[in-house]
């Protein structure tokens, strides 16, 4: 071979290593930095299938991934959330002693911390729901609207790349009044723009009206239900409401069998369930991966 082409071929995969070295060292593409846990990115799971509540583990709930009290067990959450077949992690950025005394509130010296953890839930190849504030919160509940926006501006500008979803409020309709809400929806839908926005009511379906603004009704049928009165309870949301739906609480233990089973039937009860937030079967994780956006 000439000597000349010779030396372009070896200085041209010289430059290749160079590029696939740097894309790997600053996690462009899988193989880079996390938590821990895991080789490179993987894809994200399709639907939306979380884990609300999970009584049994070392913590209370999942969501609850950065109270102090779940310190340390950060790989632990987000190992379980993938055993269970979940897709999706929900982030509580603000709660206030509730869920047995667990508190949570984000501020901008912890933004290394949450983006650590956040950018490996993402690497692990789940999505992420970033929930504004719990109900429980008395602090919270005296903010006015530029307080609560300032909060979810600070969230935004700090991990707001990492996001996939919002949810304004949880059990928004136990605190705020409803055209508020519904005024706050909306503001924190064009601040977020184009993520999309979502707003959590008490099991009232009546009060399902406090989710206007935002694009997806969060419902919560209450640990009572079985799985027939889950689907009915969700059949009767899409009559009240146009937009996607997210079936998000029905059971304490999210792995459980009733669980599993409350979950399938959510999913199963409408065309417009998107997502389940207490865990489901694997004929839910089908029919919901189908329905993913």
């Amino acid at each position: 071979m000439n000597p000349l082409y010779l030396g372009l071929a070896l200085t041209a995969l010289v430059l290749v290593g160079l590029v696939l070295w740097f894309l790997r060292r600053f996690d462009v593409i899988g193989g880079g930095g996390g938590g821990g846990g895991g080789g490179g990115s993987v894809p994200p799971r399709p639907g939306h299938i979380a884990g609300f509540l999970e009584k049994g583990q070392p913590w209370f709930s999942c969501h609850m991934i950065f109270a102090p009290k779940n310190a340390g067990r950060e790989q632990a959450i987000i190992d379980s959330a993938l055993a269970h077949g979940w897709t999706t992690l929900y982030i509580m950025a603000l709660l206030e002693k509730d869920y047995g005394g667990l508190s949570v509130r984000y501020t901008h010296d912890q933004q290394a911390h949450w983006r650590k953890w956040m950018a490996e839930i993402r690497r692990r190849g789940l999505k992420i729901v970033l929930w504004v504030r719990s109900d429980d919160s008395p602090g919270a509940d005296k903010w006015s609207d530029a307080q609560y926006l300032d909060f979810a501006r600070l969230l935004h500008d700090d991990l707001g790349d990492l996001v996939d979803e919002w949810v304004s409020a949880l059990e928004a309709d136990e605190y705020w009044t409803e055209s508020r809400c519904q005024h706050l929806n909306r503001e924190l839908r064009k601040l977020v723009a184009p993520a999309r926005v979502g707003c959590h009511i008490t099991p009232r379906l009546d009060h399902i009206g406090w989710c206007a603004g935002a694009d997806v009704a969060y419902i919560q049928p209450g640990f009572s239900r079985g799985p027939a009165e889950v689907a009915a309870y969700c059949r009767e949301a899409a009559t009240r409401w146009p937009g996607p739906i997210v079936c998000a609480e029905y059971d304490l233990v999210s792995s459980s069998p009733s669980a599993q089973a409350k979950g399938d039937a959510a999913a199963k009860a409408h065309a417009r369930i998107i997502g389940v937030g207490t865990g489901c079967g694997d004929e839910g994780r089908r029919i919901l991966a189908a329905r993913a956006p």
